[in-house]
């Protein structure tokens, strides 16, 4: 019979790697300030018509440059938890 044992580098490690995957999966792992228009559609789930909108209307910041459109990934998250819409059945 093959016993093994785990030490408390072991658990320190698993919890590491679990951390990890879990703020991947949440993608709290975002290593740029600043996203593309593309990327902040995606995330809002709108059109570009409608990130054009938001964005003259003075809802979401942004930079431009080079004819290009960035936005703050921050603030779009947080446009994202403003607008949350609670569970009526979750506590």
């Amino acid at each position: 019979m093959n016993i093994e044992i785990l030490t408390k580098e072991d658990l320190k490690a698993l919890d590491a790697k679990i951390e990890a995957l879990i703020t991947q999966i949440n993608g709290n792992n975002h290593s740029s300030k600043w996203i593309r228009a593309t990327d902040a559609k995606e995330l809002l789930g709108i059109s570009s018509s409608k990130l054009q909108s938001l964005r003259i209307n003075g809802t979401v910041s942004y930079s431009s440059f080079g004819g290009m459109y960035y936005y703050d990934y921050e603030e779009i998250l947080k446009l994202l938890e403003k607008n949350r819409v609670p569970c009526k059945y979750c506590k």
